[in-house]
This record gives C-alpha cells, sequence and structure tokens, in this order.
C-alpha cells in the first residue's frame, strides 16, 4: 500500500529520528528552564522569607522599646512635676528679692544653646526665684526626656541590628 515510500524509506527513518531527537531536545531544554524557574522561585521565597522575619523582629523590637520609652517618659514627667511641687514648698513665691534680668536672659540663652544677647537690653526683667527653679527644672525636665530618647533610639538599633541577637 505504501510501496511508493519504499525509496525514501531512508530519508523518512532520518526525518523521524531527527524529529524524535528534537523533541527529546526541547523537553530537555524546557525542564531545564523548569529547574531554574524553581531555583528563582526558591531564592526569591528565601528573600521574602528573611524580610518578613526582619520585619517581625523590627515590630517585636520596636513594641518593646516604645513601651519602655512611654513609661520612663511618664516617670520623667512625674518626677518633674514632684520637684515642682518642691519648689512651691521651699521657695517662698513673694519674700525674697528677684533675681536679675541678666541671670535670666543668660539662662534662656544657655537653654536654647545661643550667644546671650548683649548686656542691658530690654529682655532683661527680673523674675523670681521660684519662677527661675521651675523653668531651670522644666528645662532639666526636658533633656532628662531628651537623653532617654537618645538611650531608647540606641536600643532599638541595637535590637534590630545582628548585633542584638
Amino acid at each position: 500500500m505504501f510501496d511508493f515510500l519504499t525509496p525514501y524509506l531512508g530519508y523518512v527513518k532520518a526525518v523521524a529520528v531527527a524529529v524524535v531527537l528534537a523533541a527529546v531536545a526541547y523537553s530537555g531544554y524546557w525542564v531545564t528552564d523548569l529547574y531554574h524557574d524553581k531555583q528563582e522561585l526558591a531564592l526569591a521565597n528565601t528573600g521574602l522569607t528573611e524580610s518578613l522575619a526582619l520585619s517581625k523582629k523590627v515590630i517585636q523590637v520596636t513594641n518593646v522599646v516604645l513601651a519602655r520609652r512611654v513609661d520612663n517618659s511618664k516617670a520623667i514627667s512625674r518626677r518633674a512635676a514632684n520637684v515642682q511641687v518642691e519648689i512651691e514648698k521651699r521657695i517662698p513665691a513673694a519674700g525674697l528679692a528677684p533675681l536679675p534680668g541678666a541671670f535670666r536672659v543668660l539662662h534662656d540663652s544657655a537653654a536654647a544653646d545661643e550667644v546671650p544677647p548683649a548686656p542691658g537690653g530690654p529682655d532683661e526683667v527680673p523674675v523670681s526665684p521660684q519662677q527661675a527653679a521651675q523653668t531651670i527644672t522644666g528645662n532639666y525636665a526636658i533633656c532628662h526626656d531628651n537623653a532617654d530618647q537618645l538611650v531608647q533610639l540606641q536600643q532599638w538599633i541595637k535590637g534590630v541590628s545582628d548585633e542584638g541577637n
């Protein structure tokens, strides 16, 4: 029935073998491509897993440091308020000579980290010792609060870095 193909049988076999070899080569390429895709996904998954672990660590450290920061800030404010009460008890509001205006100007300049203005200016209004003590107490409370912020920032950095493990 296919006698007309007999002279071409060698060619048909060669084409069939070529088709089979091409199919095998393509399947090898396809499998290799799948393998590389799987490796890329595995690397991406590892990166995501590490990123997620770091995010969890950052959240945990942040929660701990933030809670400590809030507690410390409340404690600093409470202590400053207690000192303010003691100022009112120990330094009378009346009866003491006021501090010279230069004292207040120098103190304000030091608190603001500025060079004081020339002496004898209009800002040199005398201040009562009680008001001066209250202002100084408030400034120290701010200083302690800022120092605690820096300590807590250092703790946060240490906690999220590799050194904090």
